[in-house]
């Protein structure tokens, strides 16, 4: 794939820039028709692989991936909200100490060092009785 744009890209260059004249414009036009002529020749490619190996359809895969994603997101949760209200509480911190100064925001900084090496400790903590 990687040939085939470079060497697309090259001739297309050659072509719109020196013959045609269009200088930048020919140069980001060859680079977006290289690019997909790649990505043509890539879908090309896995299209033959997938016909040659008899793979089922991707109507059925996506059917099953997106069982597998649901039971995945049903797992993870409590974890994402987690994480997510951990991120709103140290972008609230940075924020709000940000609207008192550099002395109230390097403070922070500190603060939010040690907030974040605690909660790296108790997920450690999580992570083993997890795995017991």
């Amino acid at each position: 794939m990687v040939i085939i744009s470079n060497v697309t890209n090259i001739v297309l260059d050659v072509i719109f820039v020196l013959g045609l004249g269009w200088k930048v414009e020919g140069a980001a036009l060859a680079s977006v028709l290289a690019d997909y002529s790649g990505f043509a020749f890539g879908l090309w490619c896995v299209w033959r692989t997938w016909q040659r190996s008899a793979l089922p359809s991707p109507i059925s895969l996506l059917s099953k991936a997106t069982q597998d994603l649901s039971r995945f997101v049903k797992l993870n949760r409590d974890i994402f909200l987690r994480s997510l209200c951990l991120q709103a509480t140290f972008s609230f911190m940075t924020f709000q100490g940000a609207s008192f100064g550099d002395e109230v925001v390097a403070a922070n900084a500190v603060l939010m060092s040690f907030l974040m090496m605690i909660s790296y400790g108790m997920d450690g903590f999580a992570y083993a009785m997890e795995a017991w």
